[in-house]
């Protein structure tokens, strides 16, 4: 063929030899394509870098959580007194059920002896049957609860709650905000009653200081043995 004869006439002339291939320079659109393909990259990376900042700074920085509360307690009476038989003996008559508002000597129960005699259980000051955890017809040992009598003429909140660490920081006349379980949403106001000087064991080895805290604001929902939460806050100002 013409062709072949040309090519071969080209590489005799030349010695035999074929000369390499000439490294062409890219074109023009190829040049394009690999800076707009660089600028995408760099994009990319600075977007990434952004988004990533913006995620660590809004993130809460790691480290112990701390409790919405300083310490627990229940709620109690101002005072409270178990009645107890003595003797023991059957139940022979009960006055009233819990809930029940009575004076200071009323009878609460009648309890039959071993021997036929009658054993008058009263109120030992005017308050509210808190708990008769007996029935008509019981028998019952010397000693058995009867009754429980409180005065809910004003609540308290006892905590064994309160560590060493914790109780350096309390005093009496210390303000206390306490939330109940049973009433969410509500804060009631309080002050420190009084701060026991002698710890008391409690869980494990730790030691605990009994303190009592007398609320202010006080609720006819809230009932004895609620569970509350304390946060103990500032000293009063002085008058």
């Amino acid at each position: 063929m013409l062709t072949s004869d040309v090519s071969a006439v080209e590489n005799a002339a030349d010695g035999g030899r074929v000369a390499p291939p000439r490294a062409g320079r890219p074109r023009p659109r190829a040049r394009i394509v690999l800076v707009v393909s660089a600028l995408g990259v760099v994009i990319v990376a600075a977007v990434a870098a952004i988004i990533l900042g913006t995620t660590q700074q809004n993130s809460p920085a790691a480290g112990p959580v701390t409790p919405a509360y300083d310490a627990r307690g229940r709620v109690v009476p101002v005072r409270e007194a178990r009645v107890m038989t003595q003797q023991g003996g059957i139940v022979r008559w009960l006055l009233r059920q819990p809930g029940a508002k009575i004076a200071g000597r009323d009878e609460i129960a009648r309890i039959e002896g071993p021997t036929g005699e009658l054993e008058l259980l009263t109120a030992p000051y005017e308050g509210t049957l808190l708990d008769v955890p007996v029935q008509l017809g019981d028998t019952l040992p010397p000693a058995a609860l009867v009754a429980r009598v409180g005065d809910m003429s004003e609540l308290r909140v006892q905590t064994s709650d309160v560590d060493e660490y914790l109780v350096a920081s309390i005093s009496v006349g210390m303000l206390v905000d306490v939330s109940v379980d049973a009433l969410p949403g509500r804060t009631f106001s309080g002050r420190v009653n009084s701060v026991s000087l002698e710890a008391e064991p409690g869980t494990g080895s730790r030691l605990q200081y009994p303190v009592v805290i007398t609320i202010d604001n006080q609720d006819a929902k809230l009932r004895p043995s609620m569970t509350a939460h304390l946060r103990f806050g500032r000293q009063p100002q002085a008058q």
